[in-house]
Formats: structure tokens, C-alpha cells, sequence
């Protein structure tokens, strides 16, 4: 990772990006408009965006409060760090500045990913800079998640760089927790654990880290909570991170069942083409979608999550080959054009709207991929169905039938939390089956 330069917030000291020539900024930690000409900062004169403990953006200034302490992952291990059935997991996150790609302020998102391994590792939210002071990243959580009492903040480098922690409950202001001198604690990774006490619910909980203690950036795997009850099973995320003998066995063994599933779903007798397709009340404004008629895109193809799990449709070719379970997972058919039973195809051509359901792993996107592997120019709508209770249309529209593989990428207008997505298809657009090899969700 290499540094960042910035310009200085002329209230608060904070370190600032602006676009270059003169602009207004906001100052993502005081809140406050400044004006940036020539490198130099001033401020406009207008009240600031929203009222936050300046305080803690100058460093830790004494004042400890709160109780609170660091475990190591053996400690973790009797406490159940994993906290599977009460553990409340972010849904997502900003901070007061992001190094990007896979260390942005979306890596706090789920269970954690990096943590227990200690280091400089993608999946752990990153400052933008390794010179400024005080940096903060703040953790959003699901409205339903029941009442907590206790944080946990994964601390995988620079373990010991949080000095401070605060929470806003739904509808109040941010309020200290926790206030200790930050100190260096070596190279194994650290879970701050801070009681609450009586329990609450919590709206946002946000980490203020020293970012001078060592060599390496303050990073945060993730900030967990521990909830009163079990949490409803639509909430509960396992760590994402597991070694590569275990997850590819897992995949294996998921992939077995998936096929028994479909096998016995077609035994049974599977919807027929052409089933009718629910349409979404709210539609999401502002997507646009894209295309490669040539190669999946570097950069996409590298940071897509694929689709896994329960795959459905509306109706399918096979129960093994062009089943819905043959969209999961990373593009097996692409670059090639054709008929294949790695792709997913409805049963019958030219006969009108099909549907193809995927999952995805807890995740913050910012487009969806959908790699075309034959007759491509059927897909006509994409839905988000991550609530099942509210979808949404995320696009609609047509793409041109071509003769030739293709990705489509849907650009979200902001990022979106999405877990589920139904790709909807006018196979009559086409001449012969449509066929989806794979969809994916860049985070």
C-alpha cells in the first residue's frame, strides 16, 4: 500500500482529497464546509453538517471512560468469537477516510474476514493516509437486530490503535463508551470487547484509531456486537475467511447438495417456461448498464463475488447441466459461445419470460455482473430480492442480441447491501436459449 497526500481541514486538522482548482468540501470528520484553493483550506462560514466530538479528532486527550478489554484469539476461542447465533454484524459502514479497493470502509461489512490473522490483509477496512493522526470508521447495523450488550472491535493491525468508541442509538446522538490511551500490542490480532450495560439497541457504532503508533496503517477487521437473544436466522453471517483445503471442500460438498436438491426438484416436476413473474412496486432509479462483447474486465473479474447457494428458476433445461445451480460460481463456459450445460438455460426457447433466482453472501455492491455465454440480448429486468418482503427493480430495460459472448455490468447509482437477485428474461427477444453462465456482485 503506498501513502496518500492531502490537504489539511482547517478546524480540525483532518486530512483532505479535494478534486484539484477551487471547490467546496465537506469535512468527512468535523462536518465543516471549506473552501480549497491552491492547496490552502478556509473555512465557509456555515454551520457544520452534523454535530460530532471534535475532541476526539484531536488524539486521545485523557478522560478514560468506560469499561472494556483486549483479547487475543486464544482468549477468543472460550469466548466465542464467531458468536454465530448472537452475533450482530454490520450492513455497512463509512469512515473518515478509505485506502480503497479491498480496504475500504464496505470490508467492515458481515462477520469478519481477515480476523485472526494480524496484518496488513484486504477485508479489513484502511485509512487513506499513513501520516494523519486520528482516523474513524463507523459501523451501520440492520434497524430489526435485537438489543446488544457488548461490542467487539476486530483489530487485525496495529492491534491497540483504538482509543475510542461511540454509539448512536436509533434516532439519538453519537455517545462515548469507551476512552483508553492507545497503545501498541504486538503482531496478533485483538478483539476490544466493551460491555453494555443495561443492553440497547444500536443504530451505529463508531472506532476511533490512532494512526501513528507503528509502520503499518491502524486497520479494523470488522465491529461485532452481542445480542441479548439468538438472532432471526436471516441475520446470522459466519467469518468469510476460512483456509483453502476447507473451502474447497466446502464448495464440493455444497456443490453435491445442491445438485441432490435440483435432481430431486425435477423429479417432482419443475415450474414450467413461461411462469408468471411478480413485479416489484419500487424501483431503484439511476443504474446503468454496460457491456463487453469481448473479455470479462480485469479489474471485475478479480473483485466479483459469484453467486453460491440456492439457486432457483422459473423453469430449467436439466437438473444437472443448465440447472440453476449451474449459474453459481465464477464464469466456467466465458469466453466460449454456445450451448453448454455449464450455463443455466430454461426449459424451452422462444416462448417468453423466465427467471433465474441466485444468493449471494452478505455483501456491499456497487454493480452486478451478468457474463452471457449464449444468445445473449434476452435479459430485460433485474431485481433485488435481498428483502423478500420489499423487492426492488434495480433495472429494466433491453440489451442488443449479439452472436457472441458477453458481460453485462449493472452500475449502481450508490453502493447496495444485496444478497439475493432475480435476472428476468424475454427468451422470445432471441432466436434459440438464452444461457446465463454466471452472476456476480463486485463489492
Amino acid at each position: 500500500m503506498a501513502e496518500l497526500s492531502s490537504t489539511s481541514c482547517v478546524v480540525c486538522g483532518a486530512p483532505l482529497d479535494p478534486p484539484e482548482g477551487a471547490s467546496v468540501v465537506t469535512c468527512s470528520y468535523c462536518g465543516n464546509k471549506l473552501e480549497v484553493r491552491a492547496g490552502q483550506t478556509s473555512r465557509t462560514g456555515e454551520p457544520p453538517a452534523r454535530n460530532l466530538p471534535v475532541e476526539l479528532l484531536q488524539g486521545y486527550t485523557g478522560g478514560d471512560c468506560g469499561e472494556g478489554g483486549r483479547y487475543d484469539p486464544v482468549a477468543m476461542l472460550a469466548k466465542d468469537w464467531k458468536c454465530y447465533e448472537r452475533g450482530v454484524w454490520p450492513v455497512s459502514g463509512v469512515a473518515s477516510s478509505e485506502f480503497g479497493l479491498g480496504w475500504n470502509a464496505a470490508a467492515i461489512i458481515g462477520a469478519p474476514a481477515v480476523y485472526p490473522s494480524c496484518g496488513d490483509r484486504r477485508g479489513a477496512w484502511a485509512p487513506g493516509s499513513r501520516i494523519s493522526r486520528v482516523e474513524w470508521v463507523e459501523a451501520h447495523y440492520d434497524p430489526a437486530a435485537p438489543e446488544v450488550n457488548a461490542i467487539r472491535v476486530f483489530e487485525t493491525c496495529v492491534p491497540g490503535a483504538t482509543f475510542a468508541v461511540t454509539v448512536r442509538e436509533p434516532g439519538g446522538e453519537e455517545q462515548v463508551v469507551f476512552k483508553r490511551a492507545p497503545a501498541p500490542l504486538g503482531n496478533v490480532a485483538q478483539v476490544l470487547e466493551i460491555p453494555l450495560d443495561p443492553p440497547r439497541q444500536l443504530q451505529a457504532v463508531r472506532a476511533y484509531v490512532s494512526n501513528e503508533l507503528g509502520s503499518q496503517w491502524s486497520e479494523i477487521d470488522t465491529i461485532g456486537l452481542v445480542a441479548t437473544q439468538p438472532v432471526p436466522e436471516s441475520m446470522r453471517r459466519k467469518p468469510q475467511r476460512a483456509s483453502k483445503k476447507f473451502g474447497l471442500l466446502f464448495a464440493a460438498i455444497l456443490t453435491a447438495v445442491v445438485v441432490a436438491i435440483f435432481a430431486i426438484w425435477a423429479a417432482s416436476g419443475m415450474p414450467g417456461s413461461g411462469e408468471n413473474v411478480d413485479t416489484p412496486a419500487d424501483r431503484l432509479q439511476g443504474a446503468k448498464m454496460m457491456a463487453w462483447n469481448a473479455q470479462l474486465d480485469a479489474m471485475t473479474q478479480a473483485g466479483t463475488v459469484w453467486a453460491t447457494g440456492e439457486a432457483r428458476a422459473s423453469s430449467a433445461y436439466g437438473s444437472t447441466g443448465w440447472s440453476p445451480a449451474s449459474a453459481n460460481g465464477a464464469p466456467n463456459v466465458f469466453p466460449a459461445h454456445g450451448d453448454s450445460g455449464g450455463a443455466w438455460a430454461p426449459q424451452n426457447a422462444d416462448v417468453g419470460l423466465e427467471w433465474l433466482q441466485v444468493q449471494f453472501p452478505l455483501t456491499a455492491a456497487r454493480s452486478v455482473v451478468v457474463v452471457e455465454t449464449f444468445h445473449p440480448g434476452a435479459l430485460v429486468r433485474i431485481d433485488d430480492l435481498s428483502n423478500p418482503n420489499a423487492p426492488v427493480i434495480i433495472w429494466e430495460g433491453s440489451t442488443t442480441p449479439i452472436q457472441s459472448s458477453r458481460v453485462l455490468s449493472l452500475e449502481l447509482p450508490a453502493p447496495r447491501y444485496i444478497t439475493s437477485v432475480r435476472l428476468v428474461a424475454d427468451t422470445s427477444r432471441v432466436s434459440g436459449w438464452y444461457e446465463v453462465d454466471a452472476v456476480g456482485l463486485v463489492p
